[in-house]
């Protein structure tokens, strides 16, 4: 996009002591719990993605695994319902949930 090479980059990057990792926001693993539970109470459904925008547009820039992790840590139950519903797989012409395909494949729902 810029029209140099991949190293060129590098090398001036290390020229000017710039790290691509200095623009994370240096926090807590309590304060992104906190914050990522004030987004979860506004917007229950929201995934990781969704969860990385709201977070930038509170002037926080996180990296996706601890986004990931702290939803794991603040809202474990919701992680799961949220992955297990979010998606409609069709089946020989009836539309499952995720959650009805695992439910009736263990025999809970007939």
């Amino acid at each position: 996009m810029l029209g140099t090479f991949k190293s060129t980059v590098k090398i001036r990057l290390a020229m000017y002591s710039l790290s691509v990792r200095q623009k994370y926001s240096d926090i807590t693993n309590e304060y992104l719990d906190e914050q990522v539970s004030q987004v979860l109470e506004l917007f229950p459904n929201c995934g990781y993605s969704q969860m990385l925008g709201h977070l930038a547009a509170r002037g926080l820039c996180v990296k996706e695994m601890g986004v990931r992790e702290s939803m794991h840590r603040v809202d474990p139950n919701g992680v799961l319902l949220r992955t297990l519903e979010s998606r409609i797989i069709q089946r020989r012409g009836i539309m499952y949930t995720r959650l009805e395909r695992f439910t009736t494949s263990m025999g809970i729902i007939n």
